[in-house]
């Protein structure tokens, strides 16, 4: 799930995207989307149809081929940044069921400039009380 600062269209103070994973049987959210922000691209899936627990090479070929210049993508439950042929590969790992060592519950900011559009990433983590 990714939120958008910028105002909607609807008046809300930001846009939610969501895609389903591989536990949402039902849901009515696609396995994948593509939507601007920011200048950028960003394509957005769950992860598990494209094999990254074991390569980000599919995941890069699906986001260059919609023109996307972000992928961001979950599944592995661990926060992970690369960047491969120009496009920055991101995820922002879970807060709630994080897998990497320590099991810190982390999330990813994005931050554009408006004048540049240049990205940045800021990996933030909660609290380590129960889960959510």
């Amino acid at each position: 799930m990714i939120f958008s600062a910028k105002p909607s269209d609807t008046g809300r103070e930001y846009i939610v995207h969501a895609v389903a994973g591989n536990m949402d049987w039902g849901t009515p959210e696609d396995s994948s989307l593509a939507f601007d922000m920011g200048g950028h691209k960003v394509f957005l899936t769950h992860g598990h149809h494209y094999g990254v627990s074991y390569t980000l090479a599919n995941l890069r070929e699906a986001a260059e081929n919609c023109g996307a210049d972000v992928a961001i993508y979950g599944h592995t439950h661990m926060p992970a940044l690369d960047e491969q042929n120009d496009i920055l590969l991101l995820n922002p790992g879970s807060v709630s069921k994080p897998r990497q060592s320590g099991l810190k519950k982390t999330y990813a900011v994005i931050t554009i400039n408006d004048k540049t559009g240049k990205m940045s990433v800021k990996f933030k983590s909660l609290p380590m009380i129960g889960w959510i």
